[in-house]
């Protein structure tokens, strides 16, 4: 009798962790998560969810603070982006239990030029990307064999603090905004998803080259000035609530924008990935509205 493949996500309640439960996956997979809680990471790491699934994986997609959060809450932030990250990483450790974590591109600095590569070293400059480094840096320490998995700018059709569009939309509707603009990799939510999916049947499967840092974004950057143009001409404010329109034909260049973006090269050479385009996705989420 073979027995199925156990995989416990964490965050379930999480953008990413929403668009995982709602992908197909195979009837050799059993998923638990810890939808029912609704707690945090640390709180799921000290109420036994561990011990009652027994896993043979444990997927982190614990919604992180977003970077204003951490910013005016330090303290916070190092509890739920590295405390509760050792705890769980011994866990793991000690039971030889599989790994994958999701971090983020703020572990790099700000003006880092061009594409950085998963082994380029770390260089946060705000307290959320200090506190992800040192959540990387546990499971890196305790979980040689982990799976490390850095994201940009992640959208979705769910409330998050992380969801970009949904921060982008609050900003147009209250004519916010201004600062400086960064340069920006739309990820889709539904792509991050599939690509959890690929790294878990990896793992399933004993195959190698699924251990390590890899990065995955969306393409192809663009300014956050198109990005904001995107999204204000894709949705129109209603007194039913916020409908999707129809996606512009925008530029995309980047060119004249300096900032940080995700080297996905080798992410995508090993598993056979596709990076993708987010103007796509904004059309998908149209239709799936059905506006």
């Amino acid at each position: 009798m073979t027995h199925a493949f156990r995989v416990l996500l964490l965050g379930a309640t999480s953008q990413v962790g929403k668009a995982f439960l709602r992908t197909p996956h195979p009837s050799t997979w059993e998923v638990f998560s810890d939808a029912a809680l609704s707690g945090t990471l640390e709180e799921d790491v000290g109420r036994g969810i561990l011990e009652e699934t027994s896993p043979h994986l444990i997927l982190n997609a614990a919604a992180p603070l977003s970077v204003d959060e951490a910013a005016c809450d330090i303290d916070r932030a190092r509890a739920l982006h590295f405390d509760a990250v050792v705890s769980l990483a011994a866990w793991c450790a000690c039971r030889d239990v599989e790994l994958i974590h999701l971090s983020s591109v703020e572990v790099f600095a700000e003006d880092a030029p061009g594409a950085c590569v998963p082994h380029a070293p770390m260089t946060p400059t705000n307290p959320y990307g200090e506190s992800r480094m040192w959540g990387e840096e546990a499971v890196r320490q305790q979980l040689p064999w982990a799976t490390i998995l850095r994201l940009a700018d992640v959208f979705g059709p769910d409330e998050a603090p992380d969801n970009l569009l949904t921060a982008t939309l609050a900003e147009v509707s209250n004519a916010a905004g201004g600062g400086q603009r960064p340069l920006r990799t739309p990820t889709p939510a539904s792509a991050v998803a599939e690509v959890l999916g690929t790294l878990v049947e990896a793992a399933r499967l004993g195959r190698p080259e699924r251990l390590g840092i890899f990065h995955f974004c969306g393409a192809p950057a663009c300014s956050d000035d198109v990005w904001r143009a995107a999204v204000r001409e894709s949705f129109e404010e209603t007194k039913a609530g916020t409908q999707l329109s129809v996606v512009p034909a925008v530029s995309t260049s980047s060119e004249g924008f300096a900032g940080r973006t995700l080297d996905c090269a080798s992410t995508c050479a090993a598993f056979g990935l596709v990076q993708p385009d987010w103007r796509e996705a904004l059309r998908s989420l149209k239709r799936q509205s059905g506006a």
